[in-house]
């Protein structure tokens, strides 16, 4: 009995969990869905295809996609709507998507483009007193705008290349299921038709929390190395990527092994600022990265530099204790973390270890800890010790 209790309450919870989720990524010009679970888009014309986002992308001039009907139920309740779009100069309001049967009818959504501002702007509506709006800017150094739709309940979410942009919460649930099809560069409003390539079309029944929508964002035409530090004389390799690039180039050029390739290497002479600009037909990408030059002969070994407090609250600032000059130990004998009575919270080994605020898994309270650390610089041993205030 027990048992069958406990998979009666399993059991609702696993149901939950099997959302579903839908792509179109155009590949070899194909409009299937990817795994495939749904029926294909239709299109207008037959279709064209060329480089895009990830392989390939469909072209949207004089094209019109009609996404399958039977995908309609999905907006019932909460879902997920994104799509990657790269819009060439253009001048008016363009017409991307829309759900709806005339101009002016009561359960709608769309998206156009406003061309002068370089703003997507999204209607959400039923009936004639439940209206949502929400808008944001392209990313002007970026040829690809991954947009990103989600709903919870009342919340409506619009992010724009794996950032929220704009958010809008109501007190009332819009349901959008008024068995009209998702149609792309075919509204029913007299609005513009678009000339612009489309790619990656995402279709989910949930809401996708923030950390999904950023993992779905696909890199392109942009740096993958993260801003770094290297010692005087050293090298570094860059690393960017780009899969319709005609034209690359680095600046500036010194001390770059060739400034008209994706992954060069440099060898700067004191801290510099690359940036990249990749074109592609209409469109140039831009994007940089900062490179540090440490000068070992100008290090001083007995200043370790650590913070006098930190935040452990996960808003991504502060977030942890660390030795942020740590490029100047050749070797750590400890890291030691104590409360305030001397115990030994945690010893680390490695000089890029950082602390997060816990103990065997437990948030420890707010309060002040101490440090001590004992290193190698330049072949001389160093101890230091302090303390430091835990925030939350």
């Amino acid at each position: 009995m027990k048992r069958i209790l406990s998979l009666l309450f399993v059991l609702p919870l696993l149901l939950q969990s099997q959302h579903l989720k839908y792509y179109y990524d155009f590949n070899q010009c194909k409009l299937s869905e990817k795994q495939p679970l749904i029926a294909d888009i239709i299109t207008a014309n037959p279709p064209v295809c060329s480089c895009g986002l990830e392989q390939e992308c469909i072209e949207l001039n004089n094209q019109a996609l009609t996404l399958p009907l039977s995908i309609d139920t999905i907006f019932h309740d909460d879902f997920s709507l994104g799509f990657a779009i790269s819009i060439p100069p253009s001048n008016g309001n363009l017409d991307i998507l829309s759900k709806a049967r005339t101009c002016n009818n009561d359960t709608s959504m769309s998206i156009i483009y406003q061309a002068k501002d370089s703003l997507f702007v999204c209607y959400f509506q039923q009936g004639f007193d439940k209206i949502v709006q929400l808008s944001g800017k392209a990313d002007p150094q970026k040829c690809w705008q991954q947009l990103m739709i989600t709903k919870l309940g009342g919340q409506f979410r619009l992010y724009i290349n794996g950032e929220i942009v704009d958010e809008d919460t109501r007190n009332f649930v819009v349901r959008l299921n008024s068995k009209i099809p998702i149609v792309f560069n075919q509204s029913p409003c007299l609005i513009n038709r678009i000339n612009a390539k489309l790619d990656q079309i995402i279709i989910a029944d949930y809401a996708m929390k923030s950390s999904e929508v950023l993992a779905e964002y696909l890199l392109q035409d942009e740096i993958i190395t993260q801003d770094t530090l290297i010692f005087l004389g050293g090298s570094f390799d860059l690393r960017a990527k780009s899969d319709c690039a005609v034209k690359v180039l680095w600046s500036p050029v010194q001390s770059l092994s060739d400034a008209t390739i994706l992954n060069p290497t440099v060898t700067p002479l004191k801290q510099t600022k690359y940036y990249l600009t990749v074109t592609q037909g209409f469109c140039k990408a831009l994007d940089s990265i900062l490179i540090k030059v440490i000068d070992t002969s100008m290090i001083d070994c007995s200043a370790l530099k650590l913070p006098t407090a930190f935040t452990p609250n996960d808003d991504q600032l502060n977030d942890r204790f660390f030795i942020s000059n740590n490029y100047i130990i050749e070797k750590l004998s400890y890291f030691d973390i104590m409360d305030r009575n001397g115990g030994l919270i945690v010893r680390y080994n490695d000089p890029k270890a950082s602390w997060d605020g816990s103990w065997n898994g437990t948030l420890l309270t707010p309060g002040t800890f101490y440090y001590r650390i004992a290193y190698t610089c330049k072949d001389k041993e160093y101890k230091t010790k302090g303390s430091f205030f835990l925030m939350r």
